[in-house]
């Protein structure tokens, strides 16, 4: 008859491999935090495009004396540098960015007037 129920049609899909996935993906995330966040030294994470993708809250901390404010997921890190400091992060960044190893220690006056 016209109007009557003749059956019902029902899918569904399996997301217990993506739910797990998340949950791993928000544990590694968490222990990233925990790692980078227990330490005394600044620590940044740049692109290719040299624009912070993550920082610590040294890094933070630091930046805000060198800047005057806080740095800024997505912010491209190099333009805010004076140009002489800029050329030679660069040149160190684009060398660890081939893959190379690098430890390095430099001392960065800065000017508070």
């Amino acid at each position: 008859e016209e109007g009557e129920t003749v059956g019902v049609l029902l899918s569904g899909n399996d997301v217990t491999a993506r739910l797990q996935m998340q949950e791993q993906l928000l544990n590694k995330q968490a222990n990233l935090t925990a790692i980078i966040e227990n330490t005394d030294e600044s620590v940044a994470y740049l692109d290719q495009e040299f624009r912070l993708k993550v920082f610590n809250s040294r890094f933070s901390e630091l930046q805000g004396l060198f800047f005057r404010k806080p740095p800024e997921v997505g912010q491209a890190y190099l333009e805010l540098l004076p140009e002489r400091l800029r050329l030679q992060l660069e040149e160190i960044f684009n060398y660890v960015m081939l893959g190379n190893k690098l430890t390095t220690e430099r001392e960065i006056l800065v000017d508070n007037d």
